[in-house]
């Protein structure tokens, strides 16, 4: 005899393996509440097993490497400072975001290393020379111009303070230029009987002296006189600078 069942719905003896009644003609599978409450108990269920820490339920995920661009950076840097290329290790070391770096210890001292490579590198060093003898240059023709243009055409002195000052009681200076000369900076040179320069003396005379024009200045004190004071019998004037 075969195996039956009853019909849930309209009770019949029907097959066991029927999924349609033959008398009422309904279906024999789950019902809707029937499932949504499966589904729902499914859920509470993975639901407390991830809670409880079961490792079956939790999502494998991959970690993704968010300083990716940082480590090709540092690469090319190193790369960049290899062959001499001190710009573009300096580029690629500042994209670099210093919050991110695992490699923080050996960024700072690879950019250390790219500053001192760059000051001793020949290249740095030619450029170095070059603008020096450029300064030098310009400042031997100011000296050349300023030579030039004001000259002291006279200058008495003497020495004061029981005689270890140097006074220049009268200097008059020629402005042979088209412009005002304010500020004027001079240096006095004393020297002995022999001619032996014993020291110098520098000194600022806070006027002005029109285009084309003569001046003279009075008691400018000039400062001590070197030692040994007894010993210096001559001295000369020579302006420096002049705004």
């Amino acid at each position: 005899m075969a195996i039956q069942k009853k019909c849930k719905h309209c009770v019949m003896m029907i097959p066991k393996n029927a999924k349609i009644c033959p008398y009422c003609r309904k279906k024999l599978g789950w019902t809707l509440p029937a499932k949504i409450f499966l589904i729902i108990l499914g859920l509470i269920a993975v639901s407390a097993a991830i809670n409880s820490g079961n490792n079956l339920f939790k999502p494998v995920i991959s970690p993704i490497r968010v300083d990716y661009p940082d480590a090709m950076n540092l690469r090319n840097a190193k790369e960049a400072l290899s062959t001499g290329r001190f710009d573009d290790a300096e580029k690629y070391l500042n994209m670099i975001n210093i919050g991110s770096w695992e490699w923080k210890n050996e960024g700072l001292a690879l950019m250390d290393q790219v500053w001192e490579m760059r000051k001793n590198s020949p290249d740095t060093i030619k450029k170095e020379k070059e603008a020096a003898n450029y300064v030098n240059k310009l400042m031997a023709l100011q000296q050349d111009k300023l030579k030039a243009s004001q000259q002291v055409v006279r200058f008495n002195w003497e020495k004061s303070g029981f005689g270890t000052v140097a006074i220049l009681t009268s200097i008059t200076i020629e402005n042979t230029s088209s412009e005002t000369c304010k500020d004027i900076s001079g240096i006095m040179s004393f020297s002995a009987a022999s001619g032996t320069v014993l020291g110098l003396s520098p000194f600022t005379i806070y006027d002005t002296i029109s285009p084309h024009s003569k001046r003279t200045f009075r008691n400018i004190n000039v400062g001590l006189l070197p030692p040994p004071v007894d010993q210096v019998k001559s001295a000369t004037v020579e302006v420096l600078n002049c705004k």
